[in-house]
Formats: C-alpha cells, structure tokens, sequence
C-alpha cells in the first residue's frame, strides 16, 4: 500500500522522493525543484515519516525562504530513509536461512507462530532455549537463531577414525541436553589448536562473534574460515579435523542434533 505526504507551495516547484520499492529497496531521489515534497512510499516507511510530517499546505512566503524550509525538510526526510536503510534486515522477513531434512533456521527479532516441530532458540548472549512443538519461538526485540528440529532423527556416525570425538572437549559448558539435541557453548583460545577430531553429528553452529577459525585435517591442510558476528552454519558429521583460532577472540553455541 502506498501513500502520499505532500507539502505543497503556491509558488514553488517541488523535490520528489520516490521509495516505490517494498520495505528497504528505494527508488531514485529526484530534484525536480524545490518547494512541493512529494513522499510515495510503503507502508513501513509511511510509519517512521508520517507522524513527523504529515501533509501540510504551506502559504506564499518569499521564495527564496519557501525553497530554505522545504529544502530541511527534504534532507530530513531523506536522513530518515537513510537510517531506516541502515537497519539490519533479518532472514525471517525473507524465509529461513537453512532448510535442509533436518533443521528449518529462522533468523528473527519477532516471536514467530506457534512451532510445528520441537526447537531450539539461540541467542547472540551465548543463551539457547528448548520449545516444544506448539510453544511460540523467540522474542520480540532480541535477534535469536530458531532451529526447528524434524522429525528426521539420524543416530551418530560410527568413529573409526582413530581420533576423540568432538564434543565434549575441554573448555566447553554444556548448556543443554535431551533425547532431541545437545547444546554446548565454546570459546576458542587464541593460537591454541584443538585437539584433532571427529564429528559424529551433525550440527547447527551459531557464531556469537566475529571468530576467524583454520581448520586443518590430518594431512596438514588448512583452511581459513572467517565468520562473522551472528553468522550461522549447518555442518555435516563424518569430518576430522582441528580448529585453531586466528584472531583474538571467537566463540559460538553449538547444537548437536539428535
């Protein structure tokens, strides 16, 4: 839906902003003159700028301070729709961000309808919360990753490899266990590796900062993983490797699947 906030002058021409796009995609600002402001915008922009400006006609003043007022009021409006661009937009608004036959992931800041399968609710605070099918994920105003678990249980790879599994390992707090998922959080230590190792499950890995990561097989190969705050990964089981942090700091909470 969209909707129209004009401030007319008598006199003058007008600046016209036109944000014809759905939600953050804006159309070109153009500067057809310099006193009628003309706003076409969606809803969601109509909520930030309508109660700041709604539609004002203007009397005659000279001219050259009838174009002055409406030249501020244009750059504020303009400001406006910049902030509101600069404002992450989360997946949900688009659809999950992993789907694949054992997790649904939604990245959201909003309480999402009541689940259709058991979940579990990570936070960027190193939290993790389990729901049961029929409760309401998330929470309104705090960004969490909802994993949606399946029915689609698969038991753990068998460990030929001749190395220690990965979890648990030192240094890492079980935050929660049951008979769907376990959840651990971990924090790397700088320049340390971990000690080599076997995934036998699969899992869903929520980064709770910028955590830069080597990972480096038996056979001496690396590869430099660099993750960012809130980035969130799907990983196979049946892997060996070692991970070494390369920066000066990285953590994350890790959901092993059941």
């Amino acid at each position: 839906m969209t909707q129209i906030f004009p401030i007319n002058c008598t006199r003058c021409g007008s600046v016209r902003i036109d944000a014809l796009r759905r939600r953050r995609e804006v159309g070109e600002v153009s500067l057809e003159n310099q006193c009628q402001i003309t706003l076409i915008s969606t809803e969601h922009f109509s909520a930030v700028i309508a109660p700041v400006f709604p539609p004002v006609t203007l009397a005659a003043p000279p001219i050259n301070a009838c174009r002055k007022e409406n030249m501020k009021r244009a750059a504020v409006i303009t400001t406006l729709i910049v902030l509101w661009l600069s404002v992450p937009v989360h997946a949900q608004d688009g659809g999950p961000i992993i789907q694949n036959e054992r997790v649904t992931v939604w990245d959201t800041m909003n309480l999402l309808p009541p689940a259709d399968n058991d979940f579990v609710a990570v936070s960027l605070k190193g939290t993790a919360v389990f729901g049961h099918k029929g409760d309401v994920p998330g929470e309104a105003g705090a960004r969490n990753m909802v994993i949606a678990l399946k029915d689609h249980p698969e038991a753990p790879i068998v460990n030929n490899s001749g190395y220690p599994n990965a979890y648990p390992r030192e240094g890492i707090v079980k935050l929660l266990e049951n008979d769907r998922v376990i959840v651990w959080s971990f924090r790397w230590t700088p320049g340390k590796p971990t000690v080599m190792h076997f995934h036998n499950t699969d899992v869903v890995v929520v980064y709770q900062e910028d955590t830069p990561l080597e990972s480096i097989t038996p056979d001496g190969k690396r590869v430099l993983n660099e993750y960012k705050f809130a980035d969130t990964r799907f990983n196979r089981g049946n892997r060996v490797h070692s991970e070494l942090l390369v920066g000066k700091s990285g953590s994350a909470v890790i959901t092993e699947l059941k």
